[in-house]
C-alpha cells in the first residue's frame, strides 16, 4: 500500500469519515467527521499526531505543524524514507534528543475563548454543587452562658 493509501487510511481512522480529495482541508474533516465538542486546534491536531506514530514512526510532525494541512500537505509532509520503512514493517530509529525541547502551544484567539467559556462552565457548575455555608450567629435572645454566682 502506498503513502498516499495509508495517510488516507490513517485520517480516516483518526476522524471518522474518509477524505474525499487531497485538498480537503483536516480542520474541516474533523468537524464534520470527528467527536463533536472537541476542539481540532488541541486535542484533535494531537489525536492525529498519535494516530501518525502509530504508522509513520518517526516522523517529526507536531500538532502546531498540521493546524493549516490539507490532506495532500500531510501526505508530502511525511518522509518518503519513512513511509518505506515502515512499509516493509520495519521500525526506525529516531535520533535521540540532544537536549529536552520545549512544548510549544498554539492557540487561536478561538479556542482561548472556547477554553474560557468551558473553564466558566465547570466552575459555575461545581459552586452550584456546593452546599452554601451561613455562619450562624446566636439570636438576641438566647441566654448568655457565663460564671454563675456560687450560693
Amino acid at each position: 500500500m502506498g503513502k498516499r493509501q495509508r495517510v488516507f487510511r490513517v485520517t480516516e481512522q483518526w476522524c471518522g469519515g474518509r477524505p474525499e480529495r487531497g485538498s480537503d482541508k483536516l480542520r474541516a474533516l474533523w468537524e464534520r467527521f470527528g467527536p463533536k465538542g472537541v476542539p481540532f486546534d488541541d486535542e484533535g491536531a494531537e489525536l492525529l499526531i498519535r494516530a501518525l506514530d502509530a504508522e509513520f514512526p518517526g516522523h517529526r510532525l507536531r500538532p502546531v505543524d498540521v493546524l493549516e494541512l490539507d490532506v495532500n500537505a500531510l501526505v508530502d509532509a511525511i518522509p518518503d524514507r519513512l513511509a518505506a520503512v515502515a512499509a516493509a514493517g520495519g521500525a526506525t530509529a529516531s535520533p535521540a534528543p540532544t537536549a529536552p525541547s520545549a512544548v510549544l502551544v498554539q492557540l487561536t484567539d478561538d479556542s482561548i475563548e472556547r477554553l474560557a467559556a468551558r473553564i466558566a462552565a465547570l466552575v459555575r457548575k461545581r459552586s452550584a454543587a456546593r452546599p452554601r455555608r451561613t455562619s450562624k450567629k446566636p439570636s438576641a435572645s438566647a441566654p448568655k452562658s457565663g460564671p454563675r454566682k456560687q450560693r
